[in-house]
């Protein structure tokens, strides 16, 4: 835990720097020998960060949408949907569920592929709420009584970060004990949530670097 938070530090303070330069005056497409932050957003201190070595290309380039990772947020309101999408645009794709039903057509389509998903609590207009959405992820929550669409939904270890106005009522640890990853209140710190973001870069990179037994 120790390392991961430091190399998220390690991260930021390379953003803060990066803020400093002229990109333009970068040699095209040169190679990034190390972790890179880059597109790194001015407001409320957003920083969007790069975990993997890559090359620098033009921000309008063709490359720029498959480098994006697919993000779910689960989110009720449209003004907070738009702001989150607005602020991580630079480094994610964000797709948007309104509804628990959205989200299940979506977590169960098998074309779909999300890197994380950011999910709200309280849901207007769905008969499962955000936490039951994560133990329905989890493979938690019976079948019995459980809407037809929420069926298709196959149990998965992605990432589930509850971001809720409502956080403050429950102990992250509960939270944690039913399949969320990280627990973040509302309004959104946009800091805090890239950093949780890079946070679970850098453990996807690690456990996928982790011999397999056999």
């Amino acid at each position: 835990m120790i390392g991961i938070k430091l190399a998220v530090l390690v991260e930021l303070a390379v953003c803060t720097m990066a803020r400093t330069l002229s990109y333009p005056t970068w040699p095209h497409n040169s190679p990034r020998l190390d972790t890179v932050a880059t597109n790194c957003g001015q407001a409320w201190g957003s920083a969007v960060l790069m975990t993997t070595p890559s090359r620098i290309s033009d921000p309008a380039g063709p490359d720029e949408d498959r480098s994006r990772r697919r993000i779910l947020y689960v989110e009720d309101d449209f003004d907070i949907w738009t702001i989150t999408k607005h602020k991580l645009r630079a480094k994610y794709d964000l797709v948007h569920a309104a509804t628990d039903q959205e989200a299940c057509r979506l977590l169960a389509d098998a074309n779909e592929t999300f890197h994380a998903v950011l999910m709200d609590i309280e849901l207007k207009g769905s008969l499962l709420n955000g936490l039951q959405l994560v133990k329905l992820l989890r493979g938690n929550l019976p079948v019995e009584g459980l809407p037809e669409y929420a069926r298709g939904v196959q149990a998965s270890q992605v990432p589930v970060i509850v971001m809720s106005a409502y956080v403050g009522a429950y102990k992250e640890e509960d939270l944690i004990a039913i399949g969320a990853s990280r627990a973040l209140a509302k309004p959104v710190d946009f800091v805090d949530l890239t950093m949780t973001l890079t946070e679970v870069n850098l453990r996807q990179a690690r456990s996928s670097m982790r011999p397999t037994a056999g």
